[in-house]
């Protein structure tokens, strides 16, 4: 199993170094990693281990694609659709990842680039981008593999409390999104509502009891993952939160919020 997520790791890590090298696409999250075996004993050792860990999505002839249980954290982002790739004589690099970006835009740019490849499938296409320094690939579809395979969307709760013309924010901790910051916000429980989940996030996250006024609106935030955000007002409480899962909570105006990393960009329609 170590090997396993070490070898996950590894190709995040490595194909987002490629992407951020040769692309200006460096905030783009990933969607999907394959693993290429180097032999068969691999083969049998990784699929055993993933099986344990996800359930399997997609059969082609060059292996299983599992959509995990639980997310795995990476550089770029949570990932949970990850591919066995059988051992192929033609594939001796470590494996590839493919990226949720701005597909028209990417390709336009890159697709003369002699690092790039069009790849046309008969349900998608993509751009492959390769380098001899490195031992991955790094991947970048027209369609995001959890599209063509209807993965269960996750819903995610969220509040947008203003008082006195500030707003509160939350600074992430988790690696994925170390410092940004954030509206309270997470996901929804098994059995709760949207906007049970919504009230706890907001006590959980800043340490205040909230009512909720109206929703917002709902933000897809990937092809498998959408938050519903709701307008929110303050009943009681006083700023209180986990160090141990955020870095800091804070009012902030409107104008020094567009000036803040943030994590996602539909914040700045909330303002």
């Amino acid at each position: 199993m170590k090997k396993l997520l070490n070898t996950i790791t590894y190709i995040v890590d490595r194909s987002t170094e490629l992407k951020n090298k040769f692309t200006d696409k460096l905030p783009a999250p990933v969607e999907f990693v394959c693993i290429f075996c180097q032999n068969e004993k691999e083969y049998g050792q990784f699929t055993a281990a993933i099986e344990t860990l996800g359930k399997i999505v997609e059969t082609t002839p060059t292996g299983f694609t599992y959509f995990l249980d639980k997310k795995i954290c990476t550089i770029s982002g949570d990932l949970k659709l990850v591919k066995i790739r059988k051992p192929d004589i033609n594939r001796p690099e470590r494996g590839d990842a493919d990226f949720k970006t701005n597909y028209p835009d990417l390709k336009k740019k890159y697709q003369n680039n002699p690092k790039f490849k069009l790849i046309e499938r008969e349900n998608f296409e993509m751009l492959r981008l390769s380098d001899p320094n490195f031992n991955v690939m790094t991947c970048f579809s027209d369609v995001p593999k959890s599209n063509n395979l209807n993965i269960p969307i996750v819903d995610i709760a969220g509040v947008f409390i203003k008082k006195d013309g500030k707003i509160i924010m939350v600074q992430e901790k988790k690696p994925s999104a170390y410092g940004l910051w954030n509206i309270p916000a997470g996901h929804v429980e098994k059995d709760e509502t949207i906007e049970n989940a919504a009230v706890r996030e907001a006590k959980e996250e800043t340490g205040y009891d909230i009512k909720l006024i109206e929703k917002i609106g709902i933000f897809p935030l990937s092809p498998t993952h959408q938050v519903h955000v709701f307008k929110a007002e303050i009943i009681d409480g006083k700023i209180d939160f986990d160090k141990d899962e955020l870095l800091d909570v804070k009012w902030f105006s409107p104008d020094k919020i567009l000036k803040l990393p943030l994590r996602e960009k539909f914040i700045l329609k909330l303002l």
